[in-house]
């Protein structure tokens, strides 16, 4: 499905719900080039809950260059990519009940 915004073409890369385990778990990951944007609901995170997100990107393996803690209650997150030749967003529930979080990214095409 492709969808038509001021100019620029995106298509629906993934969407779904991650049921956290406590290990780092991939929400998304692609490779090729294109600018990649989404949202992961944290609203379901209680107070004192907390999750890590970390974004990667692909040179000569996966490199993490963005790590941020998050603890509830929150909103919804928006993630950005950077340019690049692969990217990769990991969640990792770190304390609290186990959480299931809803996601959805879309690809510049």
């Amino acid at each position: 499905m492709k969808k038509t915004k001021t100019g620029l073409q995106m298509e629906m890369l993934a969407e779904g719900t991650l049921s956290a385990d406590g290990s780092e778990q991939t929400v998304i990951e692609t490779t090729g080039l294109g600018r990649i944007a989404g949202f992961i609901d944290l609203t379901v995170l209680a107070s004192g809950e907390t999750v890590i997100i970390t974004e990667y990107v692909l040179l000569g393996g996966w490199k993490p260059y963005q790590e941020e803690n998050y603890t509830g209650p929150n909103k919804i997150l928006y993630i950005l990519s950077r340019e690049g030749p692969g990217f990769k967003v990991t969640l990792r529930q770190t304390s609290g009940t186990m959480r299931n979080f809803q996601y959805y990214f879309t690809k510049e095409v």
